[in-house]
Parts: structure tokens; sequence; C-alpha cells
């Protein structure tokens, strides 16, 4: 069945907006037959307001009412409910349904000016961008960046038993991070900057299924210095979380990466500690069957100290 079928019925089963769509729904005559629907049907509802994960059904009953109505009962379907034999482990294209940047006060939502590459190869393009020009107690803080994601997900079904599956979300963020104080301050500032929301699509077999992540994206600054000072380090930093099951267990994906340019990139004239993170804190779902969660911090760090008769200067960066 497709979606749009599947949403119509679900809305015409639940007027009110209810956000359950398991168990027992009426719907009429009419709908029963346009849709074909029969008992073992798998419906996909795409992501609503009342339904944000969407749902995958499967119609396990279907009994005709004297009142031209139809009362079917419906439960949680899985992967194997809709393909019995996938010929193979298969990768389904993913589709971006949409990709939702909600700035938080400040924040100012531009368009995107890079596409995100890994050791020279494209492995991304960026959706949406973002910038900030603050003032946290007498520190400059400007931010431009750009935020992106994929997603994978694969399977291999035989005789209606799953033998392989994989998801993965990767978020991708480039990050322009310019700091400077002219004397001197301290201070320590976290700041959100804006809410994430993206849904992806895959067709498995016959039927649309939606991958729906939501989040925040984070910046946190800790600077200390004794005059004069500016930093302007630019930070890419991506994820890939997901899970995978093979041979009768499940693993965790785990993979964070991060590269800096600019990280040298410094003009001081006095002692100062620096550290700015930007974290992606990011939660996936495939309905019921499967919850992802993904934190990453992509930091950089100065360490400067002058004495009367010498000056010594460290910058740093990681993940965790």
């Amino acid at each position: 069945m497709h979606e749009d079928e599947a949403q119509e019925l679900f809305e015409n089963a639940n007027v009110d907006g209810s956000s359950n769509p398991y168990g027992t729904l009426e719907i009429s005559d009419q709908h029963v037959e346009d849709s074909s629907l029969v008992e073992g049907s798998v419906l996909s509802v795409v992501p609503t307001e009342f339904l944000p994960e969407g749902a995958l059904l499967k119609t396990i009953s279907i009994n005709d009412e004297d009142n031209g109505t139809t009362v079917i009962v419906t439960e949680p379907a899985t992967l194997t409910d809709i393909v019995e034999d996938s010929d193979g482990y298969q990768l389904p294209t993913p589709e971006l349904v949409s990709f939702d940047l909600i700035p938080e006060p400040g924040v100012t939502i531009t368009e995107p000016t890079a596409t995100y590459f890994n050791d020279g190869v494209v492995k991304g393009i960026y959706e949406e961008a973002f910038e900030l020009e603050d003032n946290v107690d007498g520190v400059v803080v400007k931010v431009a960046g750009n935020i992106g994601v994929n997603a994978e997900l694969g399977y291999e079904i035989s005789w209606s038993k799953l033998k392989g599956f994989g998801a993965t979300v990767t978020p991708f963020i480039e990050s322009d991070v310019r700091i400077g104080a002219g004397v001197e301050v301290s201070t320590d500032w976290n700041k959100t900057l804006a809410q994430v929301q993206f849904v992806h699509a895959f067709t498995v077999g016959p039927v649309p299924v939606y991958m729906t992540t939501e989040g925040a994206l984070e910046l946190e600054l800790l600077v200390g210095v004794g005059g004069e000072f500016s930093y302007n380090p630019n930070l890419k930093v991506s994820h890939e979380a997901g899970l995978k099951y093979s041979d009768g267990s499940f693993s965790g994906i785990n993979e964070p990466d991060m590269k800096v340019d600019g990280l040298g990139d410094i003009t001081l004239e006095a002692s100062a500690e620096a550290k700015v993170q930007i974290v992606p804190s990011l939660n996936t779902k495939l309905y019921d069957l499967v919850s992802i969660y993904a934190e990453v911090a992509g930091w950089v760090k100065l360490d400067a100290t002058f004495t009367p008769t010498e000056a010594t200067c460290t910058a740093s960066a990681g993940v965790t």
C-alpha cells in the first residue's frame, strides 16, 4: 500500500488527531475497497505532527459493519512483514524527505556554502547553514557553519527471517569560529544554536519506511585571557552512529571524526586559555524498531603563557 493511501486511512480513522495508530480503527467501506486492503496488508504512515515518528502497521483483521464502515485491527509491523526474501543484502537509496534547522534567539539561518568532503571525496551535501555573532562578557564570538546529514538502512531477509540489518545516521558540521578580546576577561558559556529535525525515507519492497531524527546543536566556550587575543579555527565534525545485526547478535556503530584548519591561527599579547566545542546531540528512530542516540563534541583548545623572559603556546584538537 502506498504511503498516501495509508495516510488517508489513518486520518479518516482518527479524525480527532489520535497519536495511536495501533489497535481497532473504523474506516469507510469505500476506503477499504479503494486501497485494496486485506488481512496482512502493511501500511506505511508518513510522520506527522500527531505521529512524529510515523508508523508501520500490519492489518490483522477486517470486519464489515452494518453502517457502511469497516473495522480493522492493526499491530506494529516489521521489515519481515514486508519482504519474505530480499535476495541478498539490500541497501535502498535514502531520500531526505525534510530537514528543519530551527534557530535559537541570536542565530540566523543562511544559505549553505560548501560541500562536505573527507579525504578529497564528496561525502554529502550541506542542507542548512547558520550564523551567530555575540559579545559574551567581553569576548567577541562569531560562528558561521554548515550542517548536513547522511543516513543508511540495510537488510537481508530470507524465508521471512531477518539475517542481517544495519542502520546509521551521520551528521556532519563545518564551523568557522572566531573569538577575540581586547582586555583581560574570563567566561564559561554554553549556547544552543538550533534545534534539528529531519526525516529520511527508504523503499523496502513496495513500502516506504521512515527514519526520523531530532536533537540540538550546541556551542560551548571557555575563555580566560589576560589581554588582547584572537583565535580563528575551522572545525569539521562528523559522527556515524547506529547499529548492525549479523550472525544472531547486535553491535553498535560509533565513529566520530574531526578535521581542523587554522589550529595555529592565533594572535595574542598575554597569557590565554581557550576551548571551543561544537556539539551535535541527536536521537534517531525507525518507528519502535530501532533507536539511535548520537552525541559528539569536536573541540579545539589553546593554552598560552607569557612571562617576562619567554612565551609558550600550545594548540590541540579532538573529539569526545
